[in-house]
């Protein structure tokens, strides 16, 4: 491997701690890497939903030990999110590289800006009224959650739709609207954001890969780092308040948004 693989690695390790903590898959950091390193985008997809799908089902343990997961719930919002993750890495290849990436951008910037200005941390115990139709009630770590399917469902769909496209779990896309439009408290959110990036991660890579094929012997020294790092992240949050570092992990959302966006222009 190259010097600047061995870089890589070590960045890897050290963000995937981050997005193990948020429930985020790691697109944010893992594909920018690699663009600098020459790589083209659709193949630094491919190698990222790989990495993602690793970072995921890891810190995903992590959660699950600590009775933040409910298996039906996130069967049910992983399974839609996967079938969307398989149109969407299957579409990657029909569309140019140029408008992937500016997507990519557009859609880092956006959940920065969320990131950094919302005031919610806790998120509310529960979700829609006791007389609202097609409502699925649940009980997580002690919390009520009313999930409205009709809502639910389709943004789980478009979310895996959006990550296989452009390289990203779908947790990523599905964690502000948990928090948002779901109500669901946030540690709830995070665990189930990990869950459904690995399916959507894991679905979009099995359709990118016959097209982008990867390094492997970087992309299994790369997937070790991100385990290890994504377990330290993933029990920080089971035992923290992290308000500070999500408005920082915003931060760096909208910095690497705008990098991206001034190197492809």
């Amino acid at each position: 491997m190259t010097g600047g693989q061995f870089i890589a690695i070590f960045l890897f390790l050290l963000f995937s701690a981050l997005f193990g903590m948020f429930g985020i898959g790691g697109g944010a950091i893992y594909t920018p890497v690699q663009l600098f390193l020459g790589t083209s985008f659709n193949e630094a997809a491919t190698l990222t939903l790989f990495l993602i799908t690793v970072t995921s089902f890891f810190s995903g343990f992590v959660y699950i030990r600590a009775q933040l997961v409910d298996a039906g719930l996130v069967a049910t919002l992983a399974g839609t999110s996967f079938v969307g993750s398989i149109f969407g890495g299957w579409s990657a290849s029909l569309l140019p590289e140029s408008l992937l990436l500016g997507l990519f951008s557009f859609f880092l910037f956006v959940n920065g800006v969320h990131l950094t200005v919302s005031r919610s941390v806790e998120g509310g115990e529960e979700g829609f009224a006791d007389n609202r139709r097609f409502c699925w009630q649940r009980t997580v770590a002690g919390k009520t959650l009313r999930v409205y399917l009709p809502l639910a469902l389709p943004t789980a769909l478009l979310s895996g739709l959006f990550g296989g496209m452009v390289g990203l779990g779908g947790g990523i896309v599905m964690l502000p609207l948990m928090i948002i439009l779901l109500r669901f408290p946030i540690k709830v959110s995070i665990a189930c954001s990990s869950f459904l990036a690995a399916f959507t991660g894991l679905g979009g890579f099995l359709s990118r890969l016959p097209h982008y094929p990867i390094d492997w012997k970087f992309a299994l020294f790369a997937a070790a780092a991100v385990a290890l790092g994504s377990m330290v992240g993933a029990r920080w949050t089971v035992h923290s308040s992290s308000k500070s570092l999500k408005r920082l992990l915003g931060l760096f959302f909208v910095a690497i948004a705008v990098v991206l966006f001034l190197r492809g222009g």
